[in-house]
């Protein structure tokens, strides 16, 4: 335990301790008066239900003393007094993880910060195409944005050690905050990322709630099907094992590919493993029986592993699994939900049977039909897209409807199927896949009906620019030396896809009163909510509302469809092209 008195004695002027009550009244006196204050937290690990904070640092001007408020020696009462700042709306609050730290303090018996956010992390994300360094840190951002001057006043910091230098170099740290902040501004203005910046910031609270509100896992739906799976999983290793007469170790992938390649059924067949890849797996399981066991078992063993981990993760006081979810971390610009990942076992026709809501509650869920065809149709502008839609038809139906010259009341779904595979396909996928004469007559049909989205799509591709835009502006840097064309594409249709269902989950969180509902869930771009059973319709009007909002925020002539489900009504038997 180090000195207190001894440090405070030592100090230069970057930090003023807080060590009694009477010391933290004069202080916030002097931070109430500030428009904007940088905030850093230190907790005593990263589990926000069991940790506690330690220490909260404030810094009001970059030529003012920091300030370090020692929460954990001082009386509890004084949380009170913090909540007041914490709650000022007139105060702008920066952070360097704006997610961490108020999911932070909200669990800490503090009320949740109010008032505008600013999250350094966030803007970086955006103006990289949330593509951040591993173990990216504070003083990676000043070294990018504020320049190699501030070098000197950074090293490793020990915050543990509470030494002079160390307290004196913590509080350079979070005085960076502020002309970080500034600087980022002018980089998102630049950029043009200002609108897309305020819509991350509006997810931040959203995340926070969602790390806390949690979701009722089913415990003997979960353990049935673990039981099972497990069952299956054994059974496809014997059936590979016994395929390939000898030991083989399929939960490797160098050993695999080792062992494939120097089997003699594979010998035979003239068959080379470059790689142990699923995709690369599946093109050759019709060749060889024993494929299909291996791939089989990795399904199996994936889908074993993801719900012992949500049956790990059940919080002991709250009984729900408490993802952690961040708004702007994933390549594809959506919410990461990790620890546990729910999103592994989402597209599984099981998934409403392994979660549930309260007693005297419902869970519901609101997720939109065709969004990335609507997307395209408004990006294309292609007048036949545009009236099907507004015709209120579904264009993968139409499709298949047009293709096999039947009304779309009888179309089956291995026509729908069929058809939307081929549609994704020619739309997203790549050109130079070789085709039967099936799928290529399909195309050629295709094509020659949407003209306008053919033309619009080889100008896109042929196109020369490296900045990828989204209809709300969201960037994604394109470097063509190492993507491919077809990605153009998919980066912009997918940065739409984040415009849309990431507005929607603001607005709807926005308008939602936790009183009643709250939001417990979004996954694969689907917002999942616990309502009370006696408000489900006033629930699903402004979920619906909320979405369909998003749609016409975005996509102007083209109407977007919502489809909201409660549990018991669930279907998660997607076709395949979703």
């Amino acid at each position: 335990m180090y000195n207190l008195e001894q440090v405070f004695n030592s100090l230069s002027s970057e930090c003023i301790i807080v060590q009694t009550p009477q010391e933290l009244d004069s202080i916030l006196k002097k931070i109430r008066s500030s428009t904007e204050v940088a905030i850093h937290i230190e907790t005593t690990g990263h589990d926000f239900f069991s940790d506690g904070i330690t220490a909260i640092w404030i810094a009001t001007a970059i030529n003012e003393p920091v300030i370090l408020i020692q929460v954990d020696i001082l009386p509890s009462n004084v949380r009170n007094r913090l909540q007041r700042l914490f709650g000022s709306a007139s105060i702008d609050k920066i952070f360097f993880n704006a997610v961490s730290a108020c999911t932070f303090i909200a669990n800490n018996r503090f009320r949740a910060i109010n008032g505008s956010k600013f999250d350094l992390l966030t803007a970086h994300n955006l103006l990289n195409s949330s593509h951040p360094k591993r173990d990216f840190g504070l003083t990676d951002l000043v070294e990018i944005y504020l320049g190699n001057r501030y070098e000197s006043l950074f090293s490793e910091i020990g915050t543990d050690s509470r030494d002079v230098k160390d307290l004196n170099e913590m509080a350079r740290c979070i005085n960076m905050l502020l002309p970080l902040k500034e600087k980022l501004i002018d980089e998102l203005d630049m950029n043009g990322l200002r609108d897309t910046f305020e819509l991350e910031s509006g997810c931040i609270d959203v995340a926070c709630n969602l790390n806390m509100a949690g979701i009722m896992p089913n415990y003997r739906a979960l353990r049935r099907d673990l039981k099972e799976i497990e069952k299956e999983r054994h059974r496809y290793k014997k059936e590979a094992e016994f395929f390939f007469a000898e030991d083989l170790n399929i939960d490797g992938t160098t050993t695999l590919k080792q062992g494939l390649n120097n089997h003699p059924k594979i010998i035979a067949k003239d068959l080379v493993f470059s790689d142990t890849k699923r995709a690369t797996l599946e093109s050759i399981a019709h060749k060889l029986p024993g494929i299909q066991s291996i791939l089989d078992y990795r399904a199996a063993k994936h889908k074993s592993n993801a719900i012992t981990r949500v049956l790990e993760s059940v919080n002991r006081e709250t009984r729900r699994v408490h993802s952690l979810y961040n708004p702007l971390i994933t390549a594809t610009n959506g919410f990461s939900c990790v620890s546990p990942d729910l999103e592994s076992i989402y597209i599984s026709e099981d998934f409403s049977e392994y979660f549930d809501a309260e007693e005297g509650k419902t869970l519901i869920m609101g997720k939109y039909h065709e969004l990335k065809l609507r997307i395209i149709a408004g990006l294309c502008s292609d007048s036949h897209m545009i009236d099907i839609y507004k015709n209120k038809s579904e264009f993968i139906k139409h499709t298949a409807s047009t293709f096999y010259d039947k009304r779309p009341y009888k179309v089956t779904k291995l026509e729908m199927e069929f058809a939307g595979a081929m549609v994704y396909k020619f739309i997203f996928g790549n050109d130079s896949t070789e085709l039967s004469d099936r799928e290529l007559y399909f195309k050629n049909e295709f094509f020659d009906r949407y003209n306008e989205l053919f033309q619009w799509k080889e100008k896109l591709i042929e196109s020369d620019t490296n900045d990828i835009r989204s209809i709300g502006g969201r960037l994604k840097k394109w470097n063509r030396d190492y993507n491919s064309k077809r990605g153009i594409l998919n980066a912009i249709v997918q940065g739409t896809v984040m415009d849309i269902t990431k507005r929607a989950l603001w607005k709807f969180f926005e308008k939602l009163d936790g009183e009643y509902a709250k939001v417990v869930g979004f996954l694969k771009n689907d917002i999942l909510v616990e309502v009370n059973n006696e408000d489900i319709d006033l629930v699903k009007d402004d979920l619906s509302r909320a979405m369909v909002n998003a749609g016409k925020f975005y996509l102007n002539d083209v109407p977007v469809k919502v489809n909201i489900e409660v549990q018991n009504s669930w279907k998660h038997k997607f076709l395949s092209f979703r």
